[in-house]
């Protein structure tokens, strides 16, 4: 399209042909202006109320072109300087179609601007672009680049997006759907709904909840405040969860990786499907509620100061060779339960094993971390049944049935003045574990002995 054109069309042969209608006629007909874009910086946009359509355009090169729609307060497309202005401003209602801002698609300068009201569309632009408005919302579809979009109400879709997204929404929610590139969201109500995206997600939401469906090997920081967040399929490399009320579920496949995987949720259920086949940490403090877990666990001293919160730590070496990474996962409920099933198994199976401990202060045996130690009371959950399990005085003796590695890692506290114990040709991390936890159920080590052999255990 040349770069001079500046076309009226859809002439009514019928019209009033007199002087002053015909200047009324032609200021209100549909018509399309381009303009060059040779060294213009930026396209800036405000209206104040129109519904407008900016889309890439294959055949445009070096210019940008408005199909202004027409009719009462149209918007105008004029250049100053390094500035192409699309200018609008009362209710505009169009005589034929909407307004559409035509950009081209290779080329097109950053595009910025704040509208009053109306929907507001942006469809495979590939550009910079950062857009706000009042009502109405604004949605994004295809193309690449950097991309800002705030919304005071209306909410905000994006959809087939590659590039770097920061998005902020009043009310209305946020929609994020095939996206590519990190983003960082803060919705106030309506929530936020994340579907096959990729790259990192940092996001604040205060009510309306969260919903990751099939992310791409995502690393996911939330905060929520109500609402509840759920992580469905697909993979993550990291998540950091922080929730008030509408606990956290989580079935995705967490990957090895340097990032956390921490969940903290004050009122509500917290459930996190753990991958198998993968050598596991976890983590577990609950205040009130049940702990369920596929990972056999033993229960420690919580740091800082006494309270009512019960802390439980467990490993499995299940699929751990040399240099085989491992997926750390803590989670920390103050009211709710707590549930670790392995993927493949069934949540909390019979199978399940845990190991708790409970005492007061001021006695030998006391729980790891305790302000002032206390004789415990341990307690060994397998198949449903619990027995309950005295701690006896440190007897610094090594369990039998560790491997070299362990034997030879545990503290010189537990080993002074021992015989050696006979070691077993089990080496592996799993049976480590269980030998630890034999050992405890007999009575041979003390809650605290189990604890730091786990330490050594990784």
């Amino acid at each position: 399209m040349s770069a001079d054109a500046d076309l009226d069309v859809d002439r009514d042969p019928h019209a009033n042909t007199a002087p002053g209608a015909e200047r009324d006629r032609d200021r209100h007909a549909p018509r399309t202006i381009a303009l060059p874009l040779h060294g213009v910086e930026v396209i800036q946009v405000e209206g104040s109320h129109m519904v407008l359509t900016i889309r890439g355009d294959d055949s445009l090169d070096g210019v940008v072109a408005l199909d202004t729609g027409g009719g009462e307060h149209a918007p105008q497309l004029v250049a100053h300087g390094g500035v192409v202005n699309l200018t609008q401003t009362g209710t505009h209602e169009p005589r034929g179609a909407s307004p559409v801002l035509r950009v081209p698609s290779t080329g097109c300068p950053p595009i910025c601007g704040f509208l009053g009201g109306g929907p507001t569309t942006v469809r495979d632009v590939n550009a910079t672009i950062s857009l706000a408005t009042r009502s109405d919302g604004l949605t994004l579809r295809g193309g690449m680049g950097p991309a800002s979009l705030a919304a005071q109400s209306g909410g905000i879709t994006v959809a087939d997006r590659a590039g770097e997204l920061t998005v902020d929404a009043g009310s209305g929610g946020v929609h994020l759907t095939r996206c590519a590139g990190p983003a960082t969201v803060r919705a106030a109500s309506g929530g936020l709904h994340l579907e096959d995206c990729q790259g990192d997600l940092n996001a604040s939401v205060r009510s309306g909840g969260v919903r990751v469906v099939r992310p791409r090997a995502q690393r996911i920081k939330v905060e929520a405040r109500s609402g509840g967040t759920y992580v469905e399929e697909g993979s993550l490399a990291g998540l950091d969860i922080a929730a008030r009320s509408g606990g956290v579920t989580s079935t995705a496949a967490l990957q090895p990786s340097d990032a956390p995987y921490h969940v903290e949720c004050s009122s509500g259920n917290v459930f996190i499907q753990l991958p198998p086949g993968i050598p596991l940490r976890v983590e577990a403090t609950a205040k009130s509620g049940r702990v369920r877990s596929d990972v056999p666990l033993v229960s420690v001293g919580r740091p800082g100061p006494q309270s009512d919160a019960r802390r439980y730590v467990g490993v499995s070496d299940e699929g751990a060779g040399a240099g085989a990474p491992r997926v750390d996962v803590r989670v920390t409920a103050g009211s709710g339960n707590i549930d670790l099933p392995i993927s493949g198994s069934a949540a909390a199976a019979a199978g399940t094993f845990i190991i708790t401990a409970s005492g007061s202060p001021g006695a030998p045996g006391a729980i790891p971390g305790s302000p002032s130690g206390g004789a415990a009371t341990t307690h060994l959950t397998a198949g449903g049944n619990t027995r309950e399990l005295s701690a006896v005085a440190p007897s610094a003796s090594v369990p039998s049935g560790l491997g070299p590695a362990v034997s030879s890692s545990i503290p010189r506290v537990l080993q002074q003045d021992t015989q050696p114990a006979p070691v077993s040709t089990v080496s592996t991390r799993e049976g480590d574990v269980h030998a630890i936890l034999d050992a405890l159920e007999r009575k041979d080590i003390t809650v605290d002995e189990a604890e730091a052999l786990l330490d050594r255990l990784g």
